[in-house]
């Protein structure tokens, strides 16, 4: 035998060192399980921050004490000084900035709660914010959220800019009676949400006294926006079929309305408008209708409907105080384009008037209707009005007896009956 093999054959036999494992526990041993606060809580000077647990929901509640503002867990504990407690005060507070986790939070804010400026940072999760109607911010509110179906209901009053801006989910925002002096900015990202702004169950109207501006995304939205006082409004629903609702506004500025490709709705009624410029409402593709009605509208107004299949636009009792200019070219569907009714609703028994130039241009065998014979309500053109289709040419009928024409309508490929 070699003598290298005895040597090798001790090796093999021979006992082998156990590896230490990377961990070991000892044995007996058991895991301290520790319970961790809902929020951390800390104020610097003026300034109150609340830090939300990582993963696990918080819920909420802040609202005004003599002198400061009280934080309480309604579910677990706030962590304040090393000490965890259900409920803190905190006095001489200016600045409130909330910053939550991942988890599906609440927060509430109740009471005359006075702040200069306020952050709600509500991250991932389905999250809740409701601020309720005694809340005075004399400086800006700021409200974000992240992935997730958030819900954020507000009233109360802002002296400076809001944002509200919330992520990927199927998101609510309600302004109720909210008052807002500068300018307010709210983008909901890509879901199916429903903005809402209304007067608040005891009558008090939104108010905004600067320029509001709605960017919901993708997705079928809807935005409703009801007895409200507002400066220039510019909305934009993204994609996919949305519905739009403006009634019973005074708006002190132009309106700037767009919802993008899909079968969109859009209302505008009781409308009354106290500012020049120019109003745009451009639709995008899609089998879209626009009704505006009961309105006043003082500046020029420019309304594009778009390329879909039959396109609807209704106008009753209205005014136009300046120009009106419509753009439409949508598709045929068994010999019929898009449809145009002007004082045609039978409800409505008031008149419209075009104060300025009309300008209509319309997409292959448009249907335009001036009037009903039936209905005794009057369209006045007191300017000039000009129709131009395509091939096939538009049709236009006219219940004579209700229309007033200034001057001659200037046809262009449209074929025009009058209704005795």
């Amino acid at each position: 035998m070699p003598a290298a093999l005895p040597a090798l054959l001790r090796r093999l036999s021979g006992s082998t060192r156990r590896r230490r494992p990377l961990y070991e526990s000892s044995r007996g041993e058991s895991l301290e399980t520790r319970i961790l606060p809902a929020a951390i809580a800390t104020a610097s000077k003026t300034t109150l921050n609340i830090t939300g647990d990582a993963e696990a929901g918080s819920n909420l509640q802040l609202e005004q004490i003599s002198g400061g503002v009280r934080l309480t867990a309604l579910s677990g504990t706030i962590r304040v000084n090393g000490a965890d407690v259900t409920s803190a005060d905190f006095t001489g507070i200016t600045t409130l900035n909330v910053r939550l986790g991942a988890g599906d939070d609440t927060v509430s804010v109740l009471g005359s709660l006075n702040l200069k400026n306020v952050t709600f940072n509500l991250g991932d999760g389905d999250n809740s914010l409701s601020v309720g109607a005694g809340m005075n911010v004399t400086g800006k509110l700021s409200v974000t959220g992240g992935t997730g179906d958030d819900t954020v209901s507000f009233e109360g009053s802002i002296a400076k800019s809001a944002s509200i801006s919330l992520g990927l989910g199927n998101d609510q925002i309600s302004l109720l009676g909210t008052s807002f002096s500068s300018s307010v900015t709210i983008n909901t990202g890509a879901g199916a949400d429903l903005v809402t702004i209304d007067e608040t169950s005891l009558g008090v109207d939104a108010s905004f006294n600067n320029t509001l501006t709605i960017n919901t995304g993708e997705d079928n939205d809807e935005v409703s926006i009801r007895n409200a006082a507002t400066k220039r409004i510019t909305l934009n629903t993204g994609d996919d079929d949305d519905i739009v609702d403006l009634e019973n506004i005074t708006a002190n500025g132009t309106l700037s309305l767009q919802t993008g490709a899909g079968a969109d709705i859009l209302n505008l009624v009781s409308v009354t408008q106290t500012a020049s410029g120019t109003n745009t409402i451009n639709v995008g593709t899609g089998a879209d209708a626009v009704v505006i009605a009961q309105s006043s509208l003082k500046a020029n107004t420019n309304i594009d409907l778009g390329t879909g299949i039959i396109n609807t636009l209704s106008v009753d009792d209205t005014s136009f105080a300046g120009t009106f200019n419509l753009n439409t070219n949508g598709g045929v569907q068994t010999g019929v384009g898009d449809v145009i009714n002007i004082e045609t609703n039978t409800s409505l028994v008031g008149g419209t008037v075009f104060s300025k130039a009309a300008k209509l241009k319309v997409g292959a065998a448009a249907d335009i209707n001036l009037g009903l014979l039936e209905v005794s309500s009057d369209t006045d053109f007191l300017s000039t009005l000009s129709i131009t289709g395509i091939n096939p040419v538009a049709s236009l009928e006219v219940a004579a007896d209700n229309i007033f024409f200034a001057t001659v309508p200037n046809l262009s490929k449209v074929l025009r009956t009058d209704l005795v």
